[in-house]
């Protein structure tokens, strides 16, 4: 997944996908312009893998980004897990109609 905010653009890993947002894993330190409170683009990049082009040829449907722009809800920095949790503020239908085909294709 990519976030950009004003000129710096970072592409991180995403987990706990969801219709209401995600979680980036992320050092905050290497990305200190990204605060709580802070609106970012957010753009999901569709999986590539083998599973997912046979769902796509299944469906007749080719896996498609999900664009939008989510607010910085919760910055973490532990031993367990390091990074930042989004809530998306926009997702027009049509991303929101991808997203949730790319969870159900991810469950």
């Amino acid at each position: 997944m990519q976030l950009t905010r004003e000129d710096e653009v970072h592409v991180m890993s995403a987990r706990n996908v969801s219709l209401g947002g995600l979680f980036v894993d992320a050092e905050p330190e290497e990305a200190p312009e990204l605060i709580v409170g802070r609106t970012v683009e957010v753009v999901l990049f569709a999986p590539e893998d083998a599973e997912a082009a046979e769902a796509a040829e299944a469906t007749s449907e080719q896996p498609e980004d999900v664009v939008g722009s989510a607010r910085i809800v919760r910055a973490e920095a532990t031993s367990a897990r390091s990074g930042f949790g989004l809530q998306f503020t926009r997702l027009d239908p049509q991303n929101m109609r991808r997203l949730a085909q790319l969870l159900k294709r991810l469950s």
